[in-house]
């Protein structure tokens, strides 16, 4: 946890500095200045959040999107509607989330339409 506050920190501080730069800085520099400024916004909006719940639903998510046909469809569809590969894979990561979710609350097992079951 330390780690995550001293990063957040950390580019909250090059942020202030790349925001002071660009103020006085020539037109030539300034472009890769807010550039640089844009990805450390997006850097910022990622390392929020429980880290290691994250990598969990990260993995999860990862292995059930490639294996399991019933979350694979889901996951294709949100691909075809124009969101990135990473964009799907986090709202996947939600959408399992709420489904761990149910299965605790309600004590039940998950078991998929497609499961090959004798």
């Amino acid at each position: 946890m330390q780690y995550i506050l001293a990063r957040r920190r950390q580019l909250l501080e090059m942020l202030t500095a790349e925001n002071n730069y660009l103020q006085m800085a020539p037109e030539a520099v300034a472009k890769r200045i807010r550039t640089h400024i844009r990805w450390l916004e997006k850097e910022r909006e990622v390392c929020s959040g429980r880290a290691p719940v994250m990598a969990a639903l990260y993995m999860g998510a990862l292995l059930v999107a490639r294996y399991n046909p019933t979350i694979k469809e889901f996951y294709e569809r949100l691909l075809k509607a124009d969101k990135s590969k990473k964009v799907a894979l986090v709202v996947y990561m939600r959408k399992l989330l709420t489904i761990l979710n149910a299965l605790m609350r309600d004590h039940a097992v998950w078991r998929s339409p497609h499961a090959l079951t004798p």
